[in-house]
């Protein structure tokens, strides 16, 4: 079985090198230098156990700018980017990728499966991407060619465990015949796996439902940390944990409670971020406007997510008074641990309101300072460091960010001992607020301040 990816990107990239496994994957990206990266055994972004994958699937992966190399795929994934333009979703990458697939087809005998794996609104692949096919394919759906929709639901930092142990595969076709074929493809693939089959529409929608879905729960329990940071001795954390208890949510089994993947979105922080979740929001909820109705739900969930950073920052100023040329300390700088994706990242826009604030900014991450530099290029007031102790000493607060497991490890008298005024506010509650309480002046997330201003 020979498979096209087309659109080396996070999507296409994790997912050719997990079907690399098992079948010979052909990638395809009009980016000259990240093939060429990839084509030196090097991954252009990072992600726990792509590396090692990289070099174990070698013999049965290959990259290219050359479309033309793949056009005896027998399916043929499409996983180009969607961005948004303003709020509404971007075709034009998909469009493109259509059009050339479209032609690339047009003179085989064979039946391939085209896959539309990237995210786009229902009705874009019915509506839109078919009649580009058709059109450049001179051949018809259904007769010379089968299309399926298949989103992903690939978790960054455990993206290659999300592929090769899937809960559910969702296809979308028009027709019986492309669904089946796709349905015995992953059937070969893995040896037990729940598969969903719908119509194309249903299988766009599932995918914007599931990416609503989860930060609908965020959100539910940051507005809840809100309200309980105005309600003295209410700890956030207490009553999401206890909530998440409910045998509806957290069933119990020979005595001891599950704690299924979904209670960790019942956590109060500093907002989502990411490549996904603000993305797809919008598109959605720009596409559901136009059809006349207002989505007022999702939208209180984009909303409540917009104004995390700048409570947070209320809070340190009511703490430090004015923060012009006081010296901040960031850490985490990527959206969530195990990923150095700083896109939509909320440590970004809290450096960003540091900085319009003439705040001196010295931030850490283990993996995503290189991204970060990109990103603040051409800005004044931001330091890089790879060393912790370098970005706490001498500063007046130090920002919590991003829950990565070497700052759960700090010993708490590094704060004592590195900064000049010991405030701390963790944006994802990862310290005991009872232990840190003798070290420094805590601010955590959820929780009502004590103490008078540092100023």
């Amino acid at each position: 079985m020979k498979i096209a990816i087309i659109g080396v990107g996070y999507v296409g990239l994790v997912s050719g090198l997990c079907f690399a496994k098992k079948h010979e994957v052909i990638f395809v990206d009009v980016d000259a230098n990240k093939i060429n990266l990839l084509n030196k055994g090097r991954i252009p972004f990072y992600e726990p156990n792509l590396n090692e994958l990289c070099r174990q699937v070698s013999k049965r992966a290959k990259f290219t700018t050359d479309l033309s190399k793949a056009a005896d795929a027998d399916f043929i994934f499409v996983c180009t980017g969607t961005p948004t333009k303003g709020n509404d979703i971007d075709l034009s990458h998909i469009k493109n990728a259509c059009k050339s697939v479209g032609k690339m087809i047009r003179g085989r005998n064979t039946y391939p499966i085209i896959v539309i794996k990237s995210t786009v609104v229902p009705k874009t692949t019915s509506s839109v991407l078919l009649p580009i096919l058709e059109k450049h394919s001179k051949k018809k759906a259904g007769n010379g060619f089968g299309l399926c929709v298949n989103p992903e639901f690939l978790r960054e930092g455990n993206a290659v465990e999300d592929f090769l142990e899937p809960d559910r595969i969702i296809i979308g076709a028009s027709t019986e015949k492309d669904s089946k074929l796709l349905s015995d493809f992953y059937k070969k693939f893995f040896n037990d796996v729940y598969i969903a089959a719908n119509n194309l529409n249903t299988a766009e929608m599932i995918k914007y439902c599931s990416n609503a879905f989860f930060p609908l729960l965020i959100s539910f329990s940051n507005e809840f940390a809100e309200i309980c940071e105005r309600i003295p001795d209410v700890d956030v954390h207490a009553v999401l944990d206890a909530v998440s208890m409910d045998k509806r949510i957290n069933q119990k089994v020979n005595g001891r409670f599950l704690h299924p993947g979904i209670v960790s979105y019942l956590k109060a922080g500093c907002g989502f971020g990411g490549s996904c979740f603000p993305k797809d929001l919008k598109a959605l909820t720009s596409f559901i406007k136009k059809m006349n109705y207002k989505p007022e739900l999702l939208q209180s969930i984009l909303s409540i997510n917009d104004s995390r950073v700048q409570g947070i920052l209320n809070r340190i100023e009511k703490r430090l008074g004015n923060l012009k040329d006081k010296k901040i300390c960031i850490l985490g700088l990527s959206f969530k641990p195990n990923t150095d994706d700083i896109r939509e990242s909320p440590s970004i826009y809290m450096i960003e309101r540091l900085l319009e604030k003439s705040a001196k900014v010295f931030a850490h991450d283990p993996v995503a300072i290189k991204n970060a530099q990109m990103h603040f290029k051409d800005r004044k007031g931001v330091v890089f460091s790879e060393d912790i102790s370098k970005a706490l000493e001498a500063s007046s607060c130090c920002i919590v960010m991003t829950s990565w497991e070497a700052y759960k490890k700090l010993d708490p008298q590094i704060f004592k001992e590195k900064m000049n005024a010991p405030l701390l506010v963790d944006c994802r509650r990862i310290y005991d607020k009872d232990i840190m309480k003798d070290y420094v002046d805590y601010v955590g997330i959820g929780l009502m301040s004590s103490g008078k201003p540092l100023k």
